[in-house]
């Protein structure tokens, strides 16, 4: 499951206030994108992965899988940081796990 943080919908009452959340939005949006782009990584690392293991390449293997390793470690880091931020700013953002 794919962690995302979604920006709850609050009546913007001031210019202040639409300038945070038009702030926390951007932040939102882009910090989901750079999670996004982990998973992607590790999808294609997968792919060299079995591709070195078919052609018989241990060395190869033996890179992907540590590079995997590392960017799943980070996922984790991430994943910890996107709830430490949906409960540190739960009036503006959820915590919505995806397919």
């Amino acid at each position: 499951m794919r962690p995302r943080l979604v920006l709850k919908k609050i009546d913007v009452k001031n210019e202040k206030t639409e300038r945070l959340y038009s702030l926390v939005s951007e932040t939102v949006q882009s910090f989901n994108v750079y999670v996004a782009d982990f998973y992607e990584s590790v999808a294609i690392l997968e792919e060299q992965y079995d591709a070195a293991v078919k052609a018989g390449n241990t060395a190869s293997a033996r890179e992907a899988d540590e590079k995997i390793s590392y960017m799943k470690e980070r996922i984790e880091q991430l994943n910890a940081s996107m709830k430490s931020i949906s409960e540190e700013m739960h009036s503006l953002v959820e915590l919505h796990l995806s397919a």
